[in-house]
């Protein structure tokens, strides 16, 4: 295990960017994403321990309450927290210090991701995506120089009354909202990605190609946001408004069979970037069991490792694979 280590959900891109960003100050950290169970959850062995998330309806996105009840964290362990948000930060970080307690917490504003609401641009304090994300990648530099210098914040997160009474109401209201979903026929060309990036898999692709949207939604709208022919909307002002994700998290799938390794017994697989969604190998291939992973797994180095438990040393090809350079959803 890494010294460090990151739990981090993201919807549209901008808290796995500072996370990235943070970890590459750290070194020798890891990033586990919480939009799906975490592939790991005893990180007892590592030395920092931070949550970075998003503010959904006052409170904490998800499942991350629930996910990160099954953390398990050294007591030595230096914690740290960071929420971003488009008008208010809520009460994430006072959730996340009642389950693990932490040493260091912290809150920016970003660009909104939650267009059925507000236009992107309409942040505390306004600016331009530009300007958000250079902002962003300052913040999560001092952000770091603080985790190492192991300051602390010297008080609880604050608890904000109001926002306690919307969190509690949003699970209605994410009901309600998943029932909005609309597709435009004339600008969906079928692709799947919608279905592939929905955290719950609450997409299905219909036989005619298009998606379908089930109740079980955490409002992410990463579907909406991601969609390459912007098809998706929740109807009203999302028809209209312009869609944004952070500029340096992309979601693109490869070709299946482009990426051949050799595989030894016990051999950690990595190649620069990030992988994300299914890693699959022939069932032929394989000598014995391995490890799947629908969950993200990343490192800062930039490498992304799995484990076969058992394998021969013949060339193989991972399929059905979603890879970027950079960082993918």
């Amino acid at each position: 295990m890494s010294k460090n280590v990151i739990f981090c959900y993201s919807g549209t891109g901008n808290c796995l960017d500072m996370a990235k960003n943070i970890a590459k100050r750290l070194g020798d950290t890891d990033i586990v994403m919480m939009r799906r169970q975490p592939a790991v959850t005893d990180v007892t062995g590592a030395e920092r321990v931070g949550f970075i998330f998003p503010c959904y309806g006052g409170g904490l996105p998800g499942d991350v309450e629930f996910f990160a009840r099954q953390v398990k964290i050294s007591p030595n362990a230096y914690t740290f927290g960071v929420v971003q948000f488009a008008g208010y930060p809520g009460n994430g970080l006072r959730m996340i210090d009642d389950i693990v307690g932490l040493d260091y917490w912290t809150a920016m504003s970003h660009q909104c991701g939650y267009i059925v609401l507000f236009p992107h641009q309409m942040m505390l304090p306004p600016m331009s995506p530009a300007m958000a994300q250079k902002r962003s990648e300052r913040t999560a530099e001092k952000i770091a120089e603080n985790v190492l210098a192991g300051r602390e914040s010297g008080g609880r997160p604050p608890l904000y009354r109001l926002n306690r009474l919307e969190y509690r109401g949003w699970p209605a209201i994410v009901a309600l909202k998943a029932k909005n979903f609309l597709v435009d026929p004339a600008r969906c060309v079928g692709c799947g990605q919608c279905a592939e990036i929905c955290p719950t898999g609450n997409i299905r692709m219909t036989p005619a190609g298009t998606p379908a949207w089930g109740r079980n939604c955490y409002q992410c709208v990463s579907c909406l946001q991601y969609c390459p022919q912007q098809a998706i909307s929740l109807g009203g002002p999302t028809e209209k408004r312009e869609r944004y994700h952070n500029p340096n998290v992309s979601r693109r799938r490869a070709q299946p069979g482009r990426y051949p390794y050799r595989l030894k017994k016990n051999t950690r697989l990595s190649e620069g970037g990030y992988f994300s969604a299914h890693f699959a190998f022939p069932a032929k291939e394989l000598s014995t069991s391995f490890v799947k992973s629908t969950h993200w797994l990343c490192s800062s180095t930039p490498a992304v490792s799995i484990t076969v438990s058992s394998r021969s040393s013949e060339d193989c090809s991972i399929t059905g694979v979603a890879f970027h350079a950079s960082m993918s959803l």
